[in-house]
């Protein structure tokens, strides 16, 4: 197997392949948190003119409920793996915020397999790691790119037989 390309009948990888987690909030799911959100917080906010003692306590709870939904619909969080090493991407209402761990500080990499995931386990030095579930079609990509910019690190399976 070349460092370039995993698979025979493919093309050689990217400089820039990335391998994202299967796992992230749908932008579909988002916008109906979102919209169900400001609708509870309406009917809160509508309690507040009732003018009655009784719908001003319930008024709490629907904005309490109505303001997490909405926080809800604009969070986005993703993990994925290129070049640059592990990723995690957050962006919250537009503001993206991202950390990198560098494949040079990456240890050791385990594995655990549960149904169809498998999940990724990058060690760093002290012991501590990122966590990443993708779907089980994508191990030989990920194989593949762990070759590729590590060469040297084995991926460990610690699923129990």
């Amino acid at each position: 197997m070349s460092k370039t390309s995993c698979f025979n009948n493919e093309p050689p990888l990217e400089e820039t392949s990335i391998l994202t987690s299967g796992f992230a909030f749908p932008k579909w799911m988002r916008g109906i948190t979102f919209v169900v959100g400001f609708l509870i917080l309406a009917i809160g906010m509508a309690k507040l003119f009732s003018m009655k003692i009784k719908g001003l306590m319930l008024m709490f709870p629907y904005v309490l409920v109505g303001i997490v939904c909405l926080s809800m619909g604009g969070i986005n969080n993703s993990m994925s793996i290129s070049s640059e090493g592990v990723i995690y991407a957050r962006t919250v209402w537009g503001k993206k915020r991202q950390e990198v761990l560098p494949w040079e500080t990456v240890q050791s990499v385990a594995i655990l397999r549960k149904k169809n995931l498998f999940y990724a386990r990058f060690f760093k030095e002290d012991g501590k790691g990122w966590q990443i579930p993708f779907r089980s079609d994508q191990w030989e990509i990920f194989q593949c790119i762990v070759n590729k910019y590590r060469p040297d690190l084995t991926i460990e399976d610690k699923t129990k037989v």
